[in-house]
């Protein structure tokens, strides 16, 4: 009886939360982002402000409910892949299991909706770069905790970085496309590249790149930063 309550009060929950953001949405478009107010979307929602604050801590999380925090959905689905896995699969299946997610469960209008809204408008687009921002960082720090040995390197930050970076190109394909095509294809592909090592950049052996890097640290100041890359470059000489 009691598992039953539950799942009814958080049923009624989540139809709160969606009626809230739903009501929000169509107010940003008829009226504009900036001049709606919280107490007026809790009005026209049937809701006390407390209610809207307590599902939405700002409006800008309002603003992006249908776009945002499928990031955290990579992370979370990371975490549940054992720590041995081949770390590109791993990242791969995170990945494409989110935006999966994604392309099952969106209502493609009211996405594109907060698309058009969040590329009009600056306060909204900066909390998506924050959302961004702090995936990147705790995606780092899940890296370090897989990739024995990378702690002090720039792998763990460079993998947030290019995660984030497919994940946000896959939205921006899915929502030129007019949400026709799956993001997951998108991501796909963009994997894909990346695994072939398809990037159109100048391509060069490993050896000249090596030593290209260092001619250009040493044309510049010394800083900690070359005085790292030298002592790496050192370790990995000794070992051969």
């Amino acid at each position: 009886m009691v598992a039953k309550a539950d799942g009814l009060r958080a049923r009624k929950m989540a139809r709160t939360r969606e009626g809230i953001a739903a009501t929000a949405l169509d107010m940003f478009a008829d009226r504009g982002y900036e001049q709606v107010t919280i107490e007026e979307i809790a009005a026209a929602a049937e809701v006390a402000p407390s209610t809207v604050y307590r599902h939405f801590a700002t409006k800008e999380q309002l603003a992006l409910h249908y776009i945002g925090g499928g990031l955290a959905a990579v992370l979370a689905r990371l975490r549940a892949i054992p720590v041995d896995a081949p770390i590109g699969d791993a990242l791969s299946e995170a990945l494409i299991g989110a935006l999966a997610q994604f392309d099952q469960t969106v209502d493609v209008p009211r996405a594109l909706a907060a698309q058009d809204l969040m590329a009009a408008n600056p306060a909204v687009r900066a909390a998506m770069h924050g959302e961004v921002a702090e995936f990147r960082r705790e995606l780092a720090g899940e890296m370090r905790h897989r990739l024995a040995g990378t702690a002090d390197t720039v792998v763990p930050a460079l993998a947030g970085a290019l995660v984030a970076a497919v994940y946000e190109l896959a939205l921006e394909a899915w929502y030129a496309a007019g949400g026709r095509t799956p993001s997951r294809q998108f991501a796909a592909e963009a994997i894909e590249v990346l695994a072939l090592g398809g990037i159109p950049l100048p391509r060069q052996d490993v050896g000249s790149a090596r030593g290209n890097l260092d001619a250009l640290l040493a044309a510049n100041a010394d800083t900690p930063a070359t005085s790292r890359h030298r002592a790496a470059k050192a370790a990995r000489e000794s070992e051969r």
